[in-house]
């Protein structure tokens, strides 16, 4: 096999290379005032937690204010907070008590369109002085949206269509213009400044669009011949309203003004064939430190394609430093699509803090919280209510952290926005209290990683290993840690013969690993 080097420059060695991320969604992580929303000063209240768990950055999905379209993803105001979240005072606290903890925090930064009641919106439809701000066209093309039909909506106003490549609410701002450029340039350095360590760049490579509106062309794979007929969105190669060559004098810019503050930039690309193979040709030292790179979030429990997955994600960012996904806002949830075996979820919990990469864990994963059905009549996610029954959204995802086995599962006092599983045994209180949990094993595997460099610092080498197992090396310097892991139902013989077993999942030795178990070897 060959091996993966880092790359030997000083941003490499930058705060973020070695952090381990915490996805929090705001809505759904502690309701401080019991309106059945979490807020701000709900996370403030729970820092202690995350700072026993050893996190060291939190990544803030959207609290801006906004009607809340798509749950705050169509922003209608950049510089404040959204009053059900809190203040900007309160955010202010925030960034403080969490710093205090030696934890730092980024936002979600939502800069490929805004909210239909965007003010720059509002003028830009009456032809106003930012009526250029937004991409406006008299006739529509084929261009589609990420939720469905056209990507065009007639706005009798200003007598024109205008892109929304999501939610007809979300209208896509204009990226070629200039002024916009320097305005979303002042916004990210307005929370620079508040002590806001970077930015995630929600679908980033959306941003530039061909100027010509040029159709996109048509698939002609069975995905999109087949596909299409269900999902627009998948009929066509986005070549024209995606991935632009006009993108990168964006990012540099973005970059010049994030290496300012000592700030990370981490994208989200969009990509209609689930491959993001490109997500790595938008990292580097002039252009973003990270991007997501989500194949083990397509991938379903079948320890072939695990591990190929596992490969492919190291072989794309080989020159690059790949991030470790296994969950977020966007997909179901480990246990949903991994099944209810918890054995599995701890394998991913060590897979995801031994391999090589920047780590990332969505709120809940720690404790094994579960993916809950959601009725239809209780659908919160225009997705879902669009969709259903071929697609029930994201809501299941997105349920409230689960804290205690009080009524509503400690996180708030009255009904949640969402509901909590009524089976009391995924909670923090509970798992605090079992050295056995899963809670435990994600404290014991993050203490693991920062004791040793090797593994936030080092290559990485595959050793041969049968189909149904994941073998690797981390090395650096005189440092050597093998990684044997079982990703089947049955039981298997080790590669490594010797060593010194300084870690284990499971019934596991160096001769035999038993189903779902996993050994580190030193």
């Amino acid at each position: 096999m060959d091996t993966l080097f880092l790359r030997n420059e000083s941003s490499m060695h930058a705060w973020w290379k070695e952090s381990i991320f915490y996805q929090i969604y705001p809505r759904s992580f502690y309701d401080s005032n019991n309106d059945g929303i979490g807020d701000l000063e709900g996370i403030i209240q729970k820092l202690d937690h995350l700072k026993s768990l050893g996190i060291d950055c939190i990544w803030l999905s959207p609290i801006f204010p906004s009607p809340h379209h798509d749950f705050g993803y169509d922003i209608a105001e950049y510089c404040a907070v959204d009053p059900i979240f809190g203040s900007l005072d309160i955010m202010d606290n925030l960034i403080e008590q969490a710093s205090i903890r030696n934890i730092k925090i980024i936002l979600d930064g939502v800069f490929n369109h805004t909210s239909i009641e965007h003010p720059w919106f509002l003028d830009s439809c009456r032809n106003g002085e930012k009526k250029d701000w937004y991409i406006w066209n008299e006739k529509a093309n084929n261009w589609t949206s990420v939720f469905g039909g056209s990507a065009w909506t007639w706005h009798p106003i200003r007598k024109a269509h205008y892109l929304h490549s999501f939610a007809k609410e979300q209208p896509d701002i204009n990226w070629s213009h200039p002024e916009v450029q320097k305005e979303i340039l002042k916004i990210m350095e307005f929370w620079y400044k508040r002590g806001i360590s970077g930015f995630r760049l929600d679908v980033f490579n959306c941003y530039a669009k061909d100027t010509q509106h040029t159709d996109n062309p048509k698939r002609k794979d069975i995905l999109g011949l087949i596909g299409g007929f269900a999902y627009s969105f998948i009929n066509q190669h986005h070549v024209y309203d995606r991935d632009r060559p006009e993108l990168f004098p964006i990012l540099r810019d973005m970059r010049k003004l994030a290496d300012q503050y000592n700030a990370v930039l981490i994208g989200e690309t969009l990509d209609e064939n689930l491959r993001y193979n490109r997500a790595s040709e938008y990292v580097g030292p002039e252009l973003l430190h990270l991007t997501f790179h989500f194949q083990l979030l397509h991938t379903k429990w079948n320890p072939k394609k695990i591990k190929d997955s596992c490969m492919q994600l190291q072989k794309d960012f080989q020159s690059q430093c790949p991030t470790i996904v296994t969950s977020n806002h966007d997909f179901p949830r480990q246990s949903k699509r991994w099944g209810a075996d918890e054995r599995k979820r701890r394998i991913m919990a060590l897979l995801t803090l031994t391999l090589r990469g920047v780590p990332f864990i969505y709120y809940g994963e720690e404790i094994g919280l579960p993916h809950i059905s959601i009725p239809r009549a209780s659908i919160q996610d225009p997705v879902g209510k669009k969709f259903w029954p071929f697609f029930s959204g994201r809501d299941g995802s997105r349920t409230p952290m689960q804290w205690s086995n009080d009524k509503f599962c400690g996180f708030s006092k009255t009904k949640p926005w969402l509901p909590t599983e009524s089976k009391n045994l995924c909670t923090v209180h509970v798992q605090e209290e079992d050295p056995s949990s899963i809670l435990h094993l994600y404290r014991a595997l993050i203490t693991l990683r920062k004791s040793h460099p090797v593994l936030h610092k080092g290559a990485l080498k595959w050793l041969s290993s049968s189909k149904e197992s994941l073998c690797y090396e981390r090395y650096l310097e005189q440092e050597r840690i093998v990684i044997c892991i079982n990703l089947s139902s049955r039981t298997i013989t080790t590669p490594v013969q010797s060593g010194t077993i300084i870690f284990r999942i499971g019934s596991a030795d160096l001769q035999t690993l038993q189903p779902y178990t996993a050994i580190l070897i030193s």
